[in-house]
């Protein structure tokens, strides 16, 4: 592959792309010309609205500009034996790979489309902290791990790393629970708000891809290229397995608390000491929180 020009293209300098085609293409994140290099034409024809001719030629004009060329197959063979590997630390991984990540070469790693991506804060979601079940706003969650894990500035918004949490995503599978690494948030001028026939209301942005039936075929379309009356897929229903189970100290305790029959509905009445030292010594374990213990004297 040849060099990349060094010159800033932008998408109105490519032969057969206009304003029109230009301002389409910018709204589903299509910027970068060596994005569009390699998109098929039918994708591009479906993105920027055009036929599948038009699409191909604007492709090759691309290519041609950014000097995007072809090698012998012997060339890039004999280039290949000479490549070294080098170890990502992991011996698993580096089996995984062959004996670790190629040089003169980009090893690229990717997953398959999950949860969560590019939606509102409001936005609520499934997910799974130990296999336990959880179901709240994407807001109400990153605020609770990056209290615990913390927050970090990652590339145009916030970074929060997440450690045995699963949400639900497409596999080769059918859905199923997948590990969720981050939360990232990132504030945006425009936010889409689509509303479904049912009366759902979703908040996602322009480039969140969504999936839609397409001349019989299940695609994953840019929310920006949605029009009315074109058809989102959502799965007629779910399965899946999950456990939240509390504990026999959580039980014996929850029982004391409902059992509780004075004035005050936030204490526990007790004469047994016994009782009385387990109580505080629960809370404590428990919530770190040491309670004040009274006693009444009656006459």
């Amino acid at each position: 592959m040849g060099k990349r020009m060094k010159k800033e293209i932008n998408l109105e300098d490519i032969p057969g792309v206009g304003e029109k085609i230009a301002q389409k293409l910018r709204e589903v994140g299509y910027v970068d010309p060596m994005v569009i290099a390699v998109t098929s034409p039918s994708e591009l024809a479906r993105i920027a609205e055009i036929g599948e001719g038009q699409a191909a030629k604007i492709i090759n004009a691309i290519r041609q500009m950014l000097d995007i060329g072809f090698e012998p197959a012997d060339k890039i063979l004999e280039r290949k034996e000479k490549a070294l590997r080098i170890t990502t630390g992991s011996k698993n991984l580096d089996n995984l790979l062959g004996g670790g990540i190629q040089t003169q070469a980009i090893t690229e790693s990717y997953g398959a489309f999950g949860s969560g991506k590019c939606v509102g804060k409001n936005t609520p979601i499934i997910f799974f902290n130990d296999e336990n079940f959880h179901y709240e706003t994407i807001e109400e969650a990153y605020k609770k791990y990056s209290s615990i894990f913390g927050e970090k500035k990652f590339e145009e918004g916030f970074l929060v790393p997440l450690k045995n949490v699963k949400v639900l995503g497409f596999t080769s599978k059918g859905i199923e629970k997948v590990n969720a690494a981050f939360l990232y948030k990132e504030f945006v001028d425009k936010i889409l708000r689509i509303k479904t026939k049912r009366g759902r209301i979703l908040e996602i942005t322009k480039n969140h891809k969504l999936l839609s039936v397409k001349n019989s075929c299940l695609v994953w379309e840019p929310a920006g290229l949605f029009k009315i009356n074109d058809i989102i897929a959502v799965p007629k229903k779910i399965e899946f397995e999950y456990k939240n189970e509390i504990s026999e100290d959580d039980a014996y305790f929850l029982g004391l608390f409902v059992a509780e029959g004075c004035g005050n509905p936030l204490s526990i009445t007790t004469t047994n000491e016994k009782i009385k030292k387990w109580i505080v010594s629960y809370l404590i374990k428990r919530f770190g929180y040491k309670p004040r213990v009274r006693k009444i004297k009656r006459g």
